[in-house]
């Protein structure tokens, strides 16, 4: 155990894998509370790691849907 002898649970440590994941359910629209359940943190964890993937919400939002439109288009186009 990485805190053997320590109080509380050890210090997260924010991965790339897990800043894709928060950017993701931010894209999606969960809620700050949603996505710190989701990975076993606190908010005030979530939002001292991944300040900058929660800052963008609005731009992650958009970047999802451009990108969900963009796809479904060439299916359809591909598909006459």
């Amino acid at each position: 155990l990485t805190n053997w002898g320590q109080r509380g649970r050890p210090e997260h440590v924010a991965s790339q894998q897990n800043r894709n994941r928060v950017s993701l359910l931010v894209a999606m629209g969960w809620s700050n509370a949603r996505i710190a359940a989701a990975l076993y943190i606190t908010v005030p964890t979530l939002r001292k790691h991944y300040f900058s993937e929660l800052k963008y919400r609005a731009v992650a939002r958009d970047r999802l849907t451009a990108n969900l439109a963009t796809k479904l288009w060439s299916r359809l186009s591909s598909a006459r």
